[in-house]
Formats: C-alpha cells, structure tokens, sequence
C-alpha cells in the first residue's frame, strides 16, 4: 500500500486512494448493493468508516469527476 506516514505513525491514504474509495462508495450507495445486510450506514460501519468520514469521500470523488449532489 503506498501510504505515507503521520506523526502518530498511522497510514495516512494517498489522494488517488482516497478517491478510488470515495468512487466504490459512490457506487455502493447509489446502486444499493449493502441494502442486504442493513444498509449503507451498516455497511460502512463494517468497513471501519464513519458516516462523515464516507460522505466526505463521495463528495471529495463528485467534484474531482466534476459532478455535485
């Protein structure tokens, strides 16, 4: 994983990373693939991810790509 580290030693994602995981959120929430186990907001919650922290990847992602909610 190319990753570059903090202070605190944690592994800090790349911006290509952030947006290839803001596209696949993206895409999960929209085509409603998690609805079998509970939802987005479930299925965020077992990838280890806040509510807040996956909106502000998917937004991140639109305005890369040029397209807003």
């Amino acid at each position: 994983m190319n990753a570059v580290l903090t202070k605190t030693h944690a592994i800090k994602p790349t911006l290509s990373q952030s947006l290839k995981l803001g596209a696949h959120l993206k895409h999960v929430r929209d085509a409603g693939l998690a609805d079998a186990i509970g939802g987005f907001n479930e299925w965020i919650a077992l990838c280890g991810l806040t509510r807040q922290r996956a909106d502000r990847l998917i937004v991140l992602c639109e305005r890369v790509n040029g397209r807003r909610l």
